[in-house]
């Protein structure tokens, strides 16, 4: 369940040919693009690499990303309202995103 001292947690995957980059240098392009969204909010970026690595342990979120199934065992409305937020966060981002 939320409450109002919740965050979201953003897991986004890159190519691991951004490993050069520091994780924290990762994360700017994607508060920038999140900025004003007016949620709390922390963003985990991971290379393929290392996503691969953590998903394999039960101690890192990965793991839950790669078997939510272990995760989200949780009421229907509960589930209803994560759909409905990460649907509206998606719509925010892709407004921000660069016209192609």
């Amino acid at each position: 369940m939320t409450d109002e001292n919740s965050d979201l947690d953003l897991m986004i995957i890159v190519p691991s040919t951004d490993a050069k980059i520091s994780p924290p240098q990762r994360t700017i392009p994607g508060y920038r693009a999140l900025y004003g969204l007016g949620v709390a909010k922390e963003l985990i970026i991971l290379t393929e690499d290392e996503f691969n690595e953590r998903s394999s342990n039960e101690n890192y979120l990965a793991y839950y990303a790669r078997y939510p199934d272990d995760w989200f065992k949780i009421d229907t409305e509960e589930a209803h309202q994560a759909n409905t937020t990460a649907l509206a966060i998606i719509k925010f981002v892709k407004q921000r995103l660069p016209k192609e």
